[in-house]
């Protein structure tokens, strides 16, 4: 059995390795980022031209209600488990101005998503006003759980694979969350045989920094989850998930902020506000006396 001190000393070292691996290819990525950062902000602008989103627009070309895609696995499934769930926020900020399509397949990884979107494109929305990709947990899985896994290599390119399918659309990369291993190993040996975590803090921060550098090159945005949560709690996030990888209520509101954040940042003209009801509201019916 794995002892919680011994992680805790470990996930300790593993966050200082972290950070000086963060320093190390600051100036690298921020050359990086700023390239990336110009050509996302050129494609997306001309993308807002042709389509023509803006706050005096109902709806889309074809006469629909807006609609943004979310691409993940169970961390965004459960994204609408409760009122409080990170999609579940985002999608009544965006009511009567765009439908959040959740695709959230849990326990699926980048090439069994990518599959089932090449299989059923059917099931994804054509011409999304945004696309929001939250991969990588599972592509990381360890242990009892490595039929799940799938290398980094490989993970980076499904990861530009997915994004690709939608060139000139705005889109946003989530990076996975950092793993609290000593829950982990609580959650195995209360559901399984074993008693070794399924997912590694160190491991999976091998995931989000390729996702993040996945984002910056083909310039689209980036939600850091890891680096978020990493930054709470003074080095203890137990309040923020509920299985050391699923979200907690207060787990889901530090996704929702980010995200917001992110498209207020990134793409600001599709941010809630900026955007108009497809519909007149009752009380200006009333005041016609329609």
């Amino acid at each position: 059995m794995v002892a919680d001190r011994e992680i805790g000393a470990s996930t300790h070292t593993k966050k200082s390795s972290r950070v000086s691996s963060r320093n190390k290819r600051a100036f690298g990525g921020f050359v990086v980022a700023a390239l990336a950062s110009m050509t996302g902000y050129f494609l997306a602008t001309k993308w807002k031209e042709m389509t023509s989103f803006s706050s005096s627009s109902d709806d889309d070309a074809t006469g629909n209600r807006r609609q943004i895609l979310l691409v993940g696995d169970s961390l965004t499934q459960r994204g609408y488990d409760s009122k409080k769930g990170w999609v579940s926020k985002l999608a009544s900020s965006y009511v009567r101005r765009a439908d959040v399509i959740n695709r959230g397949y849990s326990g699926y990884n980048t090439r069994w998503v990518l599959d089932l979107m090449k299989r059923k494109p059917k099931l994804f929305v054509k011409k999304p006003m945004l696309v929001v990709v939250f991969l990588g947990a599972n592509d990381a899985a360890v242990n009892h759980k490595r039929e799940y896994a799938v290398p980094l290599e490989e993970y980076v390119k499904n990861m530009r694979e997915i994004l690709n399918l939608y060139k000139n659309v705005p889109r946003i990369v989530i990076t996975p969350p950092p793993i609290i291993e000593k829950d982990r190993v609580q959650h195995a040996m209360e559901t399984t045989a074993f008693d070794t975590p399924d997912r590694l803090y160190q491991h999976t921060e091998k995931y989000a920094v390729a996702a993040e550098r996945v984002a910056r090159e083909m310039g689209v945005g980036v939600a850091d989850a890891f680096d978020t949560f990493e930054k709470l709690g003074g080095g203890d996030l137990s309040a923020y998930f509920s299985d050391g990888l699923h979200f907690s209520e207060k787990g889901e509101e530090v996704v929702y902020a980010l995200i917001v954040e992110t498209i207020n940042h990134t793409y600001p003209w599709i941010a809630s506000e900026k955007l108009s009801l497809d519909a007149p509201l009752h009380g200006e019916l009333a005041e016609r006396n329609i």
